[in-house]
Order: C-alpha cells, then sequence, then structure tokens
C-alpha cells in the first residue's frame, strides 16, 4: 500500500504548486480543491473521518494516507475551509496552512515537533499572503520564535525588515 501513496502524493504536490497567474510577479495564488482531494483520497483508499459541530455544519475531515501520513482540514461554521494540517507517519505535525474564506491560501507554517512532549511547533520559514495571491510577509521561525520577516506593500513594494533574534 506504501507504493500507492507516492504517486498519490506526487499528483497531490503537483495540485498544491499550481495555481492560477496573477499580474503580480511575486503572486503564488493557490486554492485547495477540497472536492479534488477528497477524490484522489478515495481513488488511493484512505481512510476518512469527518466531525460535525452541534448544529450540524462541517468542522473538520481527517484523512489517513497508507499509515504513513495525515491530512486534517478544519472548516469555519460556512463550511469555508480554514486550515489545512499535515501529519508525518508518527503523528508529528509537519506544516499548516491557513485559508481566506474565499478558498485564497492565508499563510504556510513549517512546524516541528518537541520530542519530549510531542507539541508541534513554529519552525522553518513561513509566508503569508494577500487575497489576490501576492506575498505580503515571508519569514522564518526558529522554537517558535520568529527571527526575521520582510512585509511587502499590497502594490508589490518591499517593506521593512525587521530582525527579531540571530541564533
Amino acid at each position: 500500500m506504501q507504493k500507492a501513496l507516492f504517486p498519490f502524493l506526487a499528483v497531490l504536490l503537483v495540485l498544491v504548486s499550481c495555481g492560477d497567474s496573477s499580474s503580480r510577479p511575486d503572486a503564488e495564488p493557490h486554492v485547495f480543491d477540497v472536492q479534488e482531494f477528497d477524490s484522489l483520497s478515495k481513488a488511493q483508499g484512505a481512510i476518512v473521518d469527518v466531525e460535525y459541530r452541534s448544529d450540524s455544519s462541517l468542522f473538520g475531515k481527517r484523512y489517513y494516507l497508507a499509515d504513513t501520513a495525515k491530512v486534517i482540514l478544519e472548516f469555519n461554521r460556512q463550511e469555508e475551509l480554514q486550515s489545512v494540517h499535515w501529519y508525518n507517519g508518527k503523528g508529528q505535525e509537519l506544516w499548516q496552512e491557513n485559508y481566506y474564506p474565499s478558498g485564497q491560501r492565508m499563510a504556510r507554517f513549517g512546524k516541528q515537533v518537541n520530542e519530549g512532549t510531542g507539541a508541534a511547533y513554529f519552525h522553518g520559514t513561513y509566508k503569508s499572503y494577500y487575497q489576490d495571491g501576492s506575498v505580503k510577509e515571508c519569514g522564518e521561525y526558529e522554537d517558535n520564535q520568529l527571527l526575521w520577516n520582510v512585509h511587502w506593500e499590497s502594490d508589490g513594494r518591499k517593506g521593512d525588515t525587521i530582525i527579531y533574534e540571530y541564533r
């Protein structure tokens, strides 16, 4: 079953990295297609758990992919995608993406796991985006602390660089 996982992840990577083009050269528009992800997951034999709120609105979906990965999708009360969390086969969170109600990616954060407690924390690069997909900020976290970030104005002009700490 693990051999079937690699083609699935390759197709998923192509879906994640592709998106519509924008007039801004720094634009990285990306909308996570939940229906396409459901179709690919079903075709690869993923186990899907669906969770609902007390008002019957969709709260989340958990996808178990061949015992090597887990993906959790969380939705707001209007059942619009709010966040996507990717885990490895050990149950450790690798990265997280947040989404605008329009479906456009809002931010992507790298994560790392504290081996002692098992808790995930921000570690590695991150990017945040305007609603048109253009880059708003990029930076880096280390051990849950923001080391640096660069901000871009909505018209594409680079803002100030903020340096928090060097190690």
